[in-house]
């Protein structure tokens, strides 16, 4: 019509070729995709007459890979006969794949060991990185395949290579000694994922990494040591079962840590029972306890200070804490670390006779370090307790003089026994107590018991000459008080503590 605009014309035939083009394209994708999977399931239905003679052809290289996978989904050991011609293929997939089933078949897989080990130096680090894991799935603990591990741990420029080579050294116990200061390092300081990757090698090598735990334990006391490296220190003392119990049960204390380590502790019998004996508090349960934890031998037990002072300390049952002292006095000097627990126990009337016991089996420095607390269990002690105190102190020479000072504020502040029994102290002590002659002196001269003057007349005996000549005066005034005046007196009284 006149005045209206004319529509612009339709052109259908270029919708009409978009539309089958798209579909071409996307039917063409789709077949690329589906392509590689319609094969695998191809040889999935094959039989293995057809999947072996698809593993040794090398026209279509894809289908030779795919056939070497079948091989090991099946674990047909008959794929070993493919394995050394396809590891010497130019092609990196069918390299790939013939050391993945090699690996899959384990044991059977050996008759392919040369070509195996030439794979752990081939140019793609894949092809390297699965050889090794091959390697350690022929389950064979030989030093030299160890090696060849620790040596790629050193120097692969691969991290994929050396991840493997780490978590894989776990099978190699014969190279202990040689791999697990390697494997503390990549706990340290390698890349996070080969650090990870070493924490699980130590873990696999259980207790045969025993050895490690001193190093493990100062890497979890390293405040500057990130949080996730401690974390993998943690995984790695829990492989050791109950040689990592201690460090473990130390490594609460951090807060930090406290839940990964309490995970690590449930891991094993020993940590479960130490984790149980902080809040048991019936008798029969305490005494299982203790049992389950005394059998473990003295080199368990070592490593137990920090979990043992501790129940020492915070047991809620007395025979948890009793428990704990006498197997800490096990562990003779070895013990130095749980003094400050032993000195706390020696208030506690059920452990303090155990605590004592330990003290006394400590280094002579320990020791002397410890006389603060005995200084202060003498202060409040039952008698009985302070006769075994000062017992301790007159039969430890190696006290020195600040044992000597102790005793002198036993003589001098004491309870009757208790001072009698620190008298006899310094007597057993002999030429070592001279120093104390003048002490002993004035005890002759003003304490108000009798039998106490006596032991101290007694011990002025031991002294030697020096001070037993500087005590005479003394000596003399207390023998005419017994038996009256005249020079006979003191000569009697001599007599009498010479004969006792």
């Amino acid at each position: 019509m006149p005045g209206l605009a004319t529509p612009s014309p339709r052109r259908p035939r270029r919708r009409a070729r978009a539309r089958p083009l798209s579909i071409c394209l996307s039917l063409l994708g789709a077949a690329l995709l589906v392509g590689p999977r319609a094969r695998a399931e191809d040889l999935r239905q094959a039989s293995a007459t057809e999947v072996l003679a698809a593993a040794h052809q090398g026209q279509d290289p894809q289908r030779r890979a795919e056939a070497l996978d079948e091989l090991a989904r099946r674990g047909d050991a008959r794929g070993v006969a493919a394995v050394h011609s396809a590891l010497s293929d130019p092609q990196v997939s069918i390299r790939h794949a013939a050391v993945r089933l090699v690996g899959a078949l384990g044991k059977r897989g050996r008759p392919a060991l040369r070509g195996l080990l030439k794979a752990c130096s081939d140019p793609a680090e894949e092809v390297r990185a699965s050889a090794v894991w091959a390697l350690a799935a022929l389950d064979d603990d030989r030093p030299e395949w160890g090696r060849l591990l620790i040596g790629l741990l050193q120097r692969d420029p691969s991290a994929r290579v050396r991840i493997e080579a780490a978590r894989c050294l776990g099978r190699f116990p014969s190279l202990v000694e040689e791999s697990l200061p390697l494997l503390a390092a990549a706990i340290e300081a390698a890349p996070p994922e080969v650090g990870e990757a070493a924490s699980l090698g130590l873990r696999r090598l259980g207790t045969k990494a025993r050895a490690i735990e001193p190093r493990l334990r100062l890497l979890l006391g390293a405040r500057e040591l990130p949080l996730p490296r401690r974390l993998l220190v943690l995984r790695a003392l829990g492989g050791l079962q109950e040689y990592g119990v201690g460090a473990l049960f130390a490594a609460r204390e951090s807060r930090e840590l406290t839940d990964a380590a309490e995970v690590e502790l449930r891991t094993s019998i020993l940590g479960r029972s130490l984790l149980k004996l902080e809040s048991v508090s019936t008798p029969v349960a305490s005494m299982n306890l203790i049992d389950q934890v005394t059998v473990y031998d003295l080199e368990v037990l070592r490593t137990l200070v920090t979990p043992l002072a501790y129940l020492l300390r915070q047991g809620q049952h007395p025979i948890v804490r009793t428990g704990a002292a006498n197997l800490l006095a096990s562990l003779g000097s070895e013990a130095g670390p749980a003094l400050a627990s032993y000195g706390e126990a020696l208030q506690d009337s059920a452990a303090q006779a155990s605590a004592l016991e330990g003290i006394s089996k400590l280094s002579s420095a320990d020791q002397v370090r410890g006389l603060p607390w005995i200084q202060a269990a003498l202060d409040q002690a039952s008698d009985s307790f302070g006769l075994s105190l000062l017992r301790y102190l007159g039969e430890t020479p190696s006290l020195g003089r600040p044992g000597l000072e102790v005793i002198g504020e036993a003589l001098q502040w004491g309870t009757p026994e208790v001072r009698r029994a620190a008298a006899r102290a310094l007597g057993q002590l002999g030429a070592r107590a001279a120093p104390r002659g003048p002490l002993l002196s004035e005890c002759l001269r003003l304490d108000r018991s009798q039998v106490v003057r006596l032991e101290a007349a007694k011990a002025l005996l031991r002294l030697g000459e020096d001070p037993l000549r500087a005590a005479l005066p003394d000596l003399r005034s207390f023998a005419e008080s017994l038996h009256g005046p005249g020079p006979e007196s003191l000569e009697k009284l001599l007599q009498e503590l010479r004969g006792k």
